[in-house]
């Protein structure tokens, strides 16, 4: 399960479809120890903070002698990106951008990240053939 504290997919399409920055009064949600409230119902819960504790914790659950809930905290700021982004979507972003979204800066570096990282994928990755 990830956690980013956010309605994510709801702040998303806000963004994207109708040009809305974030409304934080609606889509930010308190952090919850998913993994800390299954081990209060009898299961295996662990909660992955940094990723330098990815490899120990999964280990920890998959070797679980009961069902597990792996709860990985994730930064709600990092793009959705579909595997194709229409003209429309791209300028309603830019439009959330420029109407003051709260976490514009990091949105901006997150997406510049993402595009350079696809773009100078090997074919292969891209599934092409």
């Amino acid at each position: 399960m990830l956690n980013n504290r956010d309605l994510n997919m709801v702040t998303w399409e806000m963004r994207a479809l109708s040009g809305e920055p974030k409304f934080e009064g609606s889509q930010e949600i308190p952090d919850f120890g998913y993994g800390q409230y299954a081990q209060s119902l009898g299961l295996r819960g662990v909660r992955i903070e940094r990723p330098d504790e990815l490899g120990k914790l999964l280990d920890l659950a998959l070797s679980a002698d009961r069902p597990c809930v792996i709860e990985a905290v994730v930064d709600p700021e990092f793009p959705m990106m579909p595997p194709h982004v229409t003209l429309k979507e791209a300028t309603s972003y830019v439009k959330a951008v420029l109407k003051g979204d709260p976490d514009a800066g990091e949105m901006i570096r997150d997406t510049l990240k993402t595009a350079v990282a696809t773009v100078l994928k090997p074919k292969g990755e891209k599934g092409e053939k």
